[in-house]
C-alpha cells in the first residue's frame, strides 16, 4: 500500500503544469484564432472553476474544437479534476482513437488513481509507432509494481522484457542513472519473490545482480546518503551484517537520518552476532 501511494505521488509530481509545444487553438482560422491562441496558450489556471470558465468561453465564441480536448484534459489534470480530465480525453479519443498522447495521459491518470492494470493497458496503447521514453519508463515501473500482486512466470517475463526495453532506451539516450534505477527496482522485486518462494538459485542470481547495480550507483553518486543507505539495507536483508557495518563505518555523513541508519546497522549486526553465539553455545553444550 505504501509503495502504491508513493507511486501515485510520483506520477502526480511528474505531471506538472502541461506545456504544449503546439498552439492551444491550432487550426482555428484567421486573426481571431491568433488572438485566442495568445489568451489560451498560457492561462493562469488554479482551480477546476478556472478551467471550466476557459472551456465555456471558448465554446461561447465557437472556438472550442474536439482537438482542444487534449489540452483541456491536461489543465483539468493539473488542478486535480481527474474525472473532467478523463471526460475530455474520451471526447478526444472519439475523434482520434488510440492517439499516443491521449493514451499516455489516461495511463498517467489511472496510475495516479492506483489502477495499475488500467495504466498498463493505456501505456501499451500509447506505444504505437515509435514509443516515447517516458512511456517506456512508466510501463517498466508499472510492470515491476504489478509483480507485487501477480508474480506468475508470464508476469515476470513481461516485466523483464519491458524493463529491458526501457533500459535500452535510457542507455541509448545516455541516461545511465535511469537504466540503473529501472534495473534495481526490478531485481529488488524479483529478489523478494525468490525469497518468498524459497527459490535459492534465483535468490542468489538476483542478489548478485542487485549488488552489482548498487555498487554502480555508489560509483556514480558517492556523496548520496540514500544510495549508501540502500546498499547497507541490501546487505542487511542478505544477512551480511558485518559487511554492512564495515561499509557504514567507511563513510562519514553526519545528518540525523544517517546517524539513525548507522545505529540500526550496528544494532542489527549485534543482534545477529548474539544469536550466532547463542547457537554456538547450545551446540557446545
Amino acid at each position: 500500500a505504501v509503495e502504491r501511494k508513493q507511486l501515485r505521488a510520483s506520477f502526480a509530481f511528474q505531471a506538472g503544469m502541461p506545456t504544449f509545444g503546439a498552439p492551444f487553438l491550432r487550426g482555428a482560422p484567421g486573426r481571431e484564432a491568433a488572438t485566442a491562441e495568445s489568451k489560451a496558450s498560457a492561462p493562469d489556471l488554479r482551480t477546476k472553476a478556472d478551467v471550466d470558465a476557459l472551456a465555456r468561453d471558448l465554446e461561447r465564441r465557437g472556438e472550442l474544437l474536439p482537438t482542444h480536448a487534449l489540452q483541456l484534459a491536461g489543465y483539468y489534470r493539473t488542478v486535480g479534476a481527474l474525472p473532467e480530465a478523463k471526460r475530455q480525453l474520451q471526447t478526444y479519443d472519439a475523434h482520434h482513437p488510440n492517439e499516443p498522447k491521449a493514451c499516455k495521459m489516461l495511463g498517467d491518470i489511472a496510475a495516479e488513481e492506483g489502477d495499475l492494470t488500467a495504466a498498463v493497458r493505456w501505456y501499451d496503447k500509447a506505444q504505437t509507432g515509435q514509443p516515447q521514453r517516458d512511456v517506456l519508463y512508466a510501463l517498466a515501473v508499472l510492470r515491476t509494481e504489478l509483480l507485487q500482486s501477480t508474480a506468475s512466470p508470464a508476469a515476470i517475463q513481461q516485466a523483464e522484457h519491458q524493463v529491458e526495453r526501457a533500459s535500452a532506451a535510457a542507455r541509448a539516450s545516455g541516461d545511465v542513472g535511469k537504466h540503473l534505477e529501472l534495473q534495481e527496482k526490478l531485481h529488488r522485486k524479483l529478489l523478494c519473490i525468490a525469497r518468498d518462494t524459497h527459490n535459492k538459485d534465483e535468490f542468489l542470481r538476483h542478489s548478485r545482480v542487485l549488488e552489482q547495480l548498487l555498487k554502480e550507483q555508489l560509483k556514480r553518486q558517492p556523496d548520496s546518503e540514500q544510495v549508501h543507505i540502500d546498499f547497507d539495507l541490501f546487505l542487511l536483508d542478505a544477512g551480511n551484517t558485518a559487511q554492512a557495518v564495515e561499509h557504514c563505518d567507511s563513510v562519514s555523513f553526519t545528518s540525523a537520518l544517517w546517524l539513525q541508519h548507522a545505529s540500526r546497522v550496528h544494532e542489527q549486526h549485534y543482534n545477529q552476532t548474539k544469536e550466532e553465539r547463542s547457537l554456538l553455545l547450545q551446540l557446545l553444550l
